[in-house]
């Protein structure tokens, strides 16, 4: 459930990402992604569920599919439109969980994954994906960048959108409490 009686200045950026649209609004737009090319090297030695990298192992196909039916069933019951992958350490496997958890979502029918990678200290989720953004997502937080449209790239997979930085940045908890996460939240929801 969501806290409204919050006033908006005190509502944070997870609070504003789990509002949901009314069914009134619809999409105002369709994004027109950036085409990239993945590595498949890359993708094969980062175990991520590509076609051209599936592994050996179908336990691991299994495990992530069991876990985007769990999500699925629980986002889907409480009609939340946001998940958030966390840890309290590096190297825990955020991104690979994150990029591989997108791919199995994005294969649902009727689905729309837009997969943020906004560590912007480490970012990792392109270097997983062994892609170079053409706009990177601090290019929108610093200004430099005006449309939100810029930032989001297709790797051929339906579905599926990205955006994402390869340059880290020291200042990322001024960029994230930014009103650019708003309204780069916002676009998504009213676009996808």
């Amino acid at each position: 459930q969501h806290d409204y009686s919050r006033r908006a200045a005190d509502r944070t950026p997870a609070d504003r990402a789990n509002d949901t649209i009314p069914n009134a609004v619809a999409p105002t737009t369709q994004i027109q992604p950036h085409r990239v090319a993945f590595d498949p090297e890359t993708a094969r030695e980062n175990r991520l569920l590509l076609s051209a990298s599936l592994p050996e192992d179908h336990s691991t196909i299994a495990a992530y599919g069991m876990l985007r039916t769990r999500i699925l069933h629980r986002t889907r019951t409480n009609n939340w439109r946001t998940v958030g992958l966390t840890s309290a350490a590096p190297q825990d496997g955020k991104s690979l969980t994150a990029v591989n958890l997108a791919l199995s979502l994005a294969r649902e029918k009727n689905s729309s994954v837009v997969l943020l990678d906004l560590d912007m200290r480490n970012p990792s989720v392109c270097r997983t994906l062994g892609i170079t953004p053409p706009t990177e997502l601090r290019d929108f937080f610093e200004g430099r960048v005006d449309s939100p449209e810029d930032l989001f790239m297709s790797i051929g997979i339906d579905n599926l959108l990205i955006a994402g930085n390869v340059t880290p940045t020291d200042n990322s908890a001024e960029l994230l409490a930014s009103s650019k996460l708003e309204e780069l939240l916002d676009f998504i929801r009213r676009t996808t």
